[in-house]
């Protein structure tokens, strides 16, 4: 795919110098975005780069992109908010957010979506450490999932939703996009009253744009996130890595397949969706298909759509976990696992 070619879709004329001029590491700051934003449903889709017979699918965050400071930090914030709503008054321990718990969570399964986490964080907040971790071990041992954690709880929390907008997601997305994407992306949406910190200006890439430069020639490469498409989009084109990019599969598209049976991680639908695409655009199969994500949901979602699975340990998931999960491979950084990628493609273990 040409430089500047995916943001082209975004606006006409936009030669992508800008963009292109990033992601070398370097702190991202927000961008301005362009008057056709959100973007349409075919904005993550770009030419096939070339005929490789392997195929590397990519998790974005914490694998391509560092959230610590951005999705982690707005699902305290959107936690925090949840519990002084329906607990007003209530003296929290100084652990109620803390990291443990937003890992436990990630860990058990089933809150692969970051607002599905934050309500689950909301949930254990108020409980002291000792019962928070004896509910964290039996949803693991139970396979995780929101339903699971009600039940355990006897809570009859709504299940978080973006249409129509529950409280939590409203604070979660103003938190996380700042005013200006807020109101880009939810235009009919009332804001909450605090200042919006605007966390996603806070990423930054956790991997060299020479080394995707360079396994972009040996394999195509896409997406499959639980982002939602625009922020997914943003991400991608504010770090200047989008065009290495040649099928991206996000929420959006899990809940336009609703129908059609899509489900999100750890189904393996995203994955073999993303799959169908290039396979339709292509007309052929792939020999070699591997997924590189940071959660026990990536890690059940690429083995059971038949891919190899590899795991890269963040700060929502530990060596353990994802090698419980089933993880083929275990890498420390995503630099190591592009690393491993390269020498994978140039082996004779291709079919």
């Amino acid at each position: 795919m040409q430089a500047g070619r995916f943001w082209q879709l975004f606006q006409p004329g936009w030669d992508g110098k800008e963009m292109g001029a990033r992601g070398q590491g370097r702190k991202a700051t927000p961008c301005a975005m362009p008057d056709s934003w959100p973007p349409p449903p075919d904005v993550c889709e770009g030419p096939m780069m070339h005929n490789s017979s392997s195929v590397i699918l990519f998790d974005i965050d914490g694998v391509l992109i560092d959230t610590r400071a951005s999705y982690a930090a707005a699902i305290v914030w959107s936690a925090q908010r949840q519990v002084a709503r329906a607990h007003a008054g209530l003296a929290l321990g100084s652990d109620a957010f803390s990291s443990w718990r937003l890992r436990g969570i990630k860990e058990a399964g089933g809150f692969n979506n970051d607002w599905l986490a934050s309500a689950a964080l909301a949930l254990l907040g108020p409980l002291p450490e000792a019962r928070a971790r004896g509910v964290l071990a039996a949803l693991r041992a139970e396979g995780g999932g929101w339903a699971t954690l009600c039940g355990m709880l006897g809570s009859s929390e709504p299940t978080p939703s973006v249409s129509p907008m529950t409280e939590l997601v409203r604070d979660f997305q103003w938190a996380y996009l700042g005013e200006d994407l807020f109101h880009r992306l939810h235009p009919n949406e009332c804001h909450p009253s605090e200042a919006s910190p605007g966390f996603i200006g806070r990423e930054t890439l956790l991997v060299g744009d020479a080394a995707l430069h360079d396994l972009a020639q040996q394999a195509t490469l896409g997406i499959v996130t639980g982002r939602p498409r625009a922020e997914a989009a943003w991400a991608l084109a504010n770090h200047g890595i989008a065009r290495y990019f040649d099928v991206v599969v996000t929420h959006d598209c899990v809940e336009e397949g609703r129908s059609a049976g899509g489900a999100g991680k750890p189904s393996p639908w995203p994955l073999l969706e993303a799959m169908r695409r290039l396979r339709a655009r292509e007309g052929r199969d792939f020999s070699l298909v591997c997924y590189v994500g940071d959660l026990p949901d990536d890690i059940t979602a690429g083995r059971a759509a038949g891919a190899r699975a590899w795991g890269v340990v963040s700060e929502n998931s530990s060596l353990e976990a994802l090698n419980n999960a089933g993880a083929e491979r275990v890498f420390g950084t995503a630099r190591e696992a592009l690393g491993a990628l390269r020498e994978l493609l140039h082996s004779d273990q291709i079919a």
